[in-house]
């Protein structure tokens, strides 16, 4: 089963220093151009070495880690096993910060399809004494911990990456594996949250796979002829895909029916899965005088470029139906290409030329905002 990101709001005390909220937007960026770059070379990476240095390393120097510098990062690290080929075998690469490994990654060349698991890299995870083991062949890649039993690598990973197919980014778990962020007791939570959820996830698919008397039960008032088996039968699959859609559309109702601009009580918009500023509004932006509306909004999606207007009254404009958040408005604009109502962290997503020409995000005029108020994030 495909172990996508669960979905984390991570507290600024936990982060120790922790990632900025605009550099986590430009990170962003780089990762999705990474992520179309593998897309559109990945075919002509025929060995692992074009693989490594191609597809692979561009990620850890987007995410901080500087693979030039051997206490940083070692290459080919052997550990001493003793005898056998298995032994004498490196990992690609295991990274240390001040001194200690803090991961190690195994890497195949991308035409190769990744195992269930990599026995080479459960060794070196052992003798390395980390918590994250890394598998990648630049296309799949998998993270393992130890969740199941301390310094041994769990035999499935927490996390599933396919850059090919997956969609969204596992943007949470790559905001907590950045270098100025990385600490290895957040991602072993991480790998606990995501391991549950999966079980989880499982036990709900079994749950969920309707019995004859849960069928019954469904379309008691809705059929009218005998509930004989071939008519249980013909019912099993609508109502599985009943279920499938009550969810998403409870999951929908939820998402809208949080406070203004998707944060929660503690301020955290769990859209972006860090902490957002306190409950500051456009409104309180504009009064500022950091932006003055009517104000061109644009934003790249999918390959779209999207247009909406900063309006005096801080409501965003998107095809002429007024928005109370900048969030909502991106949602729109999402569904305008996909046709569906995405979650959307509106401050990231919009874009507008500045006064000097530049291109700024929302984020960053609400950044300047707090500092000129002497306000700070919530943290």
């Amino acid at each position: 089963m495909k172990r996508s990101a669960p979905r984390f709001c991570w507290r600024r005390a936990e982060a120790a220093e922790g990632l900025h909220l605009g550099k986590v937007g430009a990170m962003k960026e780089q990762i999705e151009l990474y992520v179309k770059k593998v897309k559109d070379v990945h075919e002509l990476c025929r060995d692992e070495q074009a693989t490594k240095a191609s597809l692979i390393a561009p990620l850890f120097g987007i995410l901080g880690y500087d693979m030039t510098d051997p206490r940083e990062c070692i290459p080919e690290y052997r550990a001493d096993f003793g005898k056998g080929e298995k032994a004498s075998t490196p990992v690609d690469w295991a990274f240390a910060l001040n001194g200690d490994f803090v991961f190690i990654v195994e890497a195949k060349a991308a035409a190769k399809k990744l195992k269930p698991y990599a026995e080479q890299l459960g060794m070196y995870f052992v003798k390395a004494a980390v918590n994250l083991g890394i598998y990648s062949n630049g296309v799949q890649w998998q993270f393992y911990s130890d969740v199941d039993k301390a310094n041994i690598m769990d035999k499935e990973p927490f996390l599933t990456w396919n850059i090919l197919k997956d969609d969204p980014l596992p943007l949470d778990f790559l905001t907590i594996l950045h270098k100025s962020h990385f600490q290895p007791a957040i991602i072993r939570t991480f790998a606990e949250y995501g391991r549950r959820q999966s079980l989880l996830v499982d036990e709900l698919t079994r749950l969920l796979e309707p019995s004859s008397d849960f069928v019954k039960l469904a379309v008691r008032n809705i059929e009218t002829r005998a509930l004989h088996s071939s008519v249980v039968e013909e019912w099993r699959p609508i109502l599985v895909n009943a279920i499938h859609e009550w969810a998403k559309q409870k999951t929908l109702s939820v998402a809208l029916a949080r406070p203004a601009d998707n944060e929660s009580e503690n301020g955290t918009d769990e859209n972006e899965g860090v902490e957002t500023a306190h409950r500051t509004t456009l409104a309180d932006v504009i009064n500022a005088g950091i932006l003055k509306p009517p104000l061109k909004l644009f934003a790249d999606f999918k390959g779209t470029k999207l247009e909406a207007t900063l309006e005096t009254d801080g409501k965003v404009t998107f095809q002429g139906e007024s928005c109370t958040t900048c969030s909502a408005a991106g949602a729109l604009a999402k569904k305008s290409i996909t046709g569906q109502l995405m979650s959307t962290g509106g401050w990231t997503f919009w874009q507008y030329d500045d006064a000097n020409g530049e291109i700024r995000t929302l984020d960053d005029a609400r950044d300047q905002f707090l500092r000129k108020s002497g306000k700070t994030r919530d943290i």
